[in-house]
């Protein structure tokens, strides 16, 4: 007990001055932790002071004895953390009875802030080591946020700290990277949210070309055909949006694109009826009367073989919505445009972040969604990005791959006209305007699997290709008519046995649902502008099998109706051009 003593009142002496003692100020800073409410210490201690004991010891005071020297204690360097007592010399007390120790304030070690994580960031390494990377040594010992998704050879993710504007935010007021960032906890992911905008170039292969008009005097020379009105080069737009979860493993898009082509309207006209005949016969097919003789039935074929003006016009219309979920396998595809990229893409650094390329793995490789479901240094498999990733490939590696699969809306509408003027050169929705109308809509909705392919060619650059493909059900509309605007042409078939469909009019509006298939490529470059931004540029094709077309349904032959109401839907539809656009992480 006395050796007990001894070492208390020692040690409280070399932090205090006191009446025995030659020591001063202590050389010891308080500590930062201590409870604001500690019982205070008598700046100087006597011991002749004290004048009983706590109840129930029952021993008699001691008596005032002179104490022995002690050596000044030895610091060691660095905060209080580092600190350790030194041995000091003791004399035992001369005392005729046992010393009682004083009542003295308990001592209570420092205790640090629940909230707050050792101030000394001097040790660091990586949090886990990936076979055949070096430590950077970023000077932290916890993880740091995961750079890009993949970056090239010579820019891994190992600089000292992520940037420090917009994607990545303190969770806790408080000091800003890096003093704090323990203090405050880790700082959150990346935002979630990703959207982009393109611009659309696109242009149609029309699957087939059928004969419509010839000059009378020329037999086998076509006027008209239905690519004649083919659809040119037209502009469209697409925007996606979307949100990453699962820790950044996968990520929901809906993405919108459409084209809008303009009419096409091709004319032909003649100072004198009869230069222009039609190619199409229009068997048996009459109408009730013509402007200048009503009540006279007349050929739909000499309709069109008297006729001034031939008009052929075609309009185009597409849509396609699609919602996709998107998982990152290998290279650690997850956030592939929306990870800080300071201290991996850019050497100079963005957003205020000072830190450049570097080369190996650290504990930067091992990353925390920051209550997202995924722990901090969670290992191999579990993480985001890099070698973290799901397939933990190689650091620093060139090539990601995502996969998708999701829901997607195809819309596809066509018009065609073939009119013939009969009285002049003019085609106004007059009564001597006759219209052959052939208009078709698809539908499709199915379901489609895909991948994409990443490879990052420098600290900006990087190509991608990508293939989508499903099945579809395609609800097909056909909607064609033959007449006026104000009357409708019939069938007068005279021929025996007898058509049951002689007298009625040429006007149809009928559907089907058939099997479609429906796929796309692409094939592209990005280039990465900000941490946040990166602009596109690309090829794509999309390709529709078992689809109407109008001019898949242009009739060369009108007496059976039945036939006609089984239109033709096993056409080909293939779009294809050039997007331009960008993305960015909100």
């Amino acid at each position: 007990m006395a050796v007990v003593v001894g070492l208390v009142s020692g040690q409280a002496m070399a932090q205090y001055p006191s009446s025995v003692g030659s020591f001063g100020a202590s050389a010891y800073p308080p500590p930062q932790n201590l409870p604001a409410n500690l019982p205070q210490v008598p700046a100087t201690f006597d011991p002749s002071g004290i004048s009983g004991q706590p109840s129930g010891y029952g021993l008699a005071p001691i008596a005032s004895t002179p104490q022995g020297q002690y050596s000044q204690p030895q610091l060691s360097p660095g905060g209080w953390g580092n600190q350790t007592m030194s041995p000091v010399a003791y004399t035992m007390p001369q005392a005729t009875q046992p010393p009682v120790v004083p009542p003295q304030p308990s001592a209570i070690p420092p205790q640090p802030s629940p909230n707050q994580a050792p101030m000394s960031l001097e040790s660091s390494g990586p949090a886990y080591g990936q076979p055949g990377c070096a430590n950077c040594g970023t000077g932290s010992s916890a993880p740091l946020p995961q750079g890009p998704a993949y970056v090239a050879p010579n820019c891994s993710s190992c600089g000292p700290a992520p940037v420090s504007g917009g994607y990545w935010a303190n969770p806790t007021p408080g000091p800003t990277w890096p003093l704090h960032r323990f203090a405050s906890g880790m700082p959150s992911g990346a935002k979630n949210w990703f959207g982009g905008a393109q611009a659309l170039i696109f242009n149609r292969i029309d699957n087939k070309n059928y004969p419509l008009a010839f000059y009378d005097s020329s037999y086998t020379a076509d006027t008209l055909s239905t690519q004649s009105a083919r659809q040119r080069t037209a502009a469209g737009v697409e925007a996606t949006a979307g949100r990453y979860f699962n820790c950044g493993r996968n990520a929901i898009a809906l993405t919108y694109w459409g084209v809008f082509p303009s009419d096409q309207t091709v004319t032909y006209a003649s100072n004198m009826p009869g230069d222009f005949r039609s190619r199409i016969p229009f068997n048996y097919m009459v109408m009730p009367g013509t402007p200048s003789a009503p009540s006279t039935p007349y050929d739909v074929y000499d309709w069109y073989d008297n006729a001034y003006t031939h008009v052929l016009q075609r309009s185009f219309e597409y849509h396609n919505v699609e919602v996709n979920l998107l998982g990152f396998a290998m290279g650690g595809a997850a956030r592939v445009f929306n990870q800080p990229t300071g201290a991996a893409m850019f050497p100079r650094g963005l957003h205020g972040s000072s830190a450049g390329c570097a080369s190996g793995c650290s504990s930067i490789a091992c990353a925390t969604c920051n209550g997202a479901g995924c722990g901090a240094c969670a290992g191999r498999g579990r993480l985001a990005t890099g070698p973290c990733s799901l397939s933990a490939p190689a650091c620093g590696s060139r090539l990601n791959v995502t996969w998708l699969a999701g829901f997607r809306y195809f819309r596809f509408r066509e018009n065609l006209l073939f009119a013939a003027s009969l009285d002049d050169s003019v085609v106004n929705r007059s009564n001597d305007d006759l219209y052959y109308e052939v208009d078709t809509t698809n539908d499709l909705y199915g379901f489609q699997l895909g991948s994409q392919i990443n490879y990052c060619i420098g600290c900006r650059w990087s190509v991608y290709s990508g293939v989508k493909a499903g099945v579809y059900n395609n609800r097909s509309r056909l909607y064609t008519r033959l007449g006026t605007d104000y009357d409708y042409a019939y069938l007068n078939d005279t021929r025996m046995p007898t058509n049951p469909d002689n007298g009625m009019n040429y006007r149809f509006d009928v559907t089907k649902d058939e099997v479609a298939f429906l796929s796309e490529i692409s094939s592209g470059i990005t280039y990465r502008f900000t941490p946040a931004m990166s602009a596109v540029f690309g090829y794509r094709a999309v390709i529709a099998a078992g689809v109407a077309t109008a001019p898949d349904n242009v009739r060369y032959s009108f007496d059976n109706y039945r036939d006609v109401a089984d239109f033709d839907n096993r056409g080909t539809l293939v779009l294809h051009g050039f997007n331009i656009g960008a993305t960015y992480n909100y």
